[in-house]
């Protein structure tokens, strides 16, 4: 049995609840979904009685972009069918043109092939194909945050010395630590070890033999001495 478990299109919280779904069902093929998209919010369950309904449930949704500062011209509309040859009690996605016309619809039926071909190592081109689901995912990509670099402390790495405690490092044991506070390192500064970095929200810890240094962006890169 081959199990499709990866998906390229969908957020893991949307996979999330298909896994709920798949696994509360009487019969089923027991497997995981998972995702190569990052992130993604909870879906959310909209009743919609027909096509109509669903559709001014679509606009409301998109007019909600808008007023939020999206950019029409920015949100990215895809399209997808679920297909299957007849008699299949299983579906692929396909990505497809809208709105469909007789010439898309051979056009989505060849990448049907195409992709049993790829999945299964085999397609029947004889063999008549249905489409099962239409779904259409509207995405804005948000904007690369600009990072800002932090302001470079003034001084030299002495001055952020802080102290000395014993800590220890396999296999040598216990030995002698220097304290270094991150807020005085200005950038460029070499951290011999074995040294401890501290700031209000983690630790780090350079091991002997190890150096850390600050560079521009305020990053700690600790490297082989």
């Amino acid at each position: 049995m081959i199990k499709l478990e990866e998906n390229y299109r969908s957020t893991q919280p949307i996979l999330n609840l298909a896994n709920e779904v798949i696994d509360r069902a009487a019969e089923k093929h027991t497997k995981t979904l998972r995702g190569r998209v990052a992130g993604g919010s909870p879906p959310l369950l909209a009743q919609c009685a027909d096509e109509q309904t669903q559709s001014r449930f679509v606009t409301q949704r998109i007019l909600e972009l808008r007023e939020e500062g999206v950019p029409l011209s920015g949100v990215e509309v895809s399209y997808a069918a679920d297909m299957r040859y007849v008699g299949q009690a299983y579906e692929l996605e396909v990505g497809i043109d809208a709105p469909m016309s007789p010439a898309r619809v051979a056009s989505a039926v060849r990448g049907f092939h195409q992709s049993h071909e790829r999945v299964y190592g085999y397609a029947r081109a004889e063999q008549p194909v249905e489409l099962v689901n239409f779904s259409a995912v509207h995405r804005y990509p948000l904007p690369r945050p600009v990072l800002s670099p932090p302001a470079p402390a003034v001084g030299s790495v002495g001055d952020a010395r802080i102290g000395e405690r014993r800590a220890y490092f396999a296999p040598g044991g216990f030995v002698a630590t220097v304290l270094y506070d991150r807020a005085r390192l200005p950038q460029g500064s070499r951290v011999a070890g074995p040294a401890i970095v501290e700031q209000p929200d983690t630790t780090s810890v350079i091991p002997p033999g190890h150096v850390a240094i600050v560079e521009v962006s305020g990053n700690l890169r600790i490297r082989r001495a």
